[in-house]
């Protein structure tokens, strides 16, 4: 489990492909939203 949010950046640059980084700098940020559940709960649970 990640102590910090820096720990979980790296946690995410690890298990995210390039494409996947790639969507999320190219995806507008109100529709990140649809991120929540997946993403954003995993991010929450770390």
């Amino acid at each position: 489990m990640a102590k910090n949010l820096l720990e979980v950046i790296d946690e995410l640059d690890a298990r995210l492909t390039e494409q996947e980084k790639a969507h999320l700098r190219t995806t507008k940020e109100r529709e990140l939203i649809a991120l929540h559940f997946g993403l954003g709960l995993w991010i929450r649970n770390q």
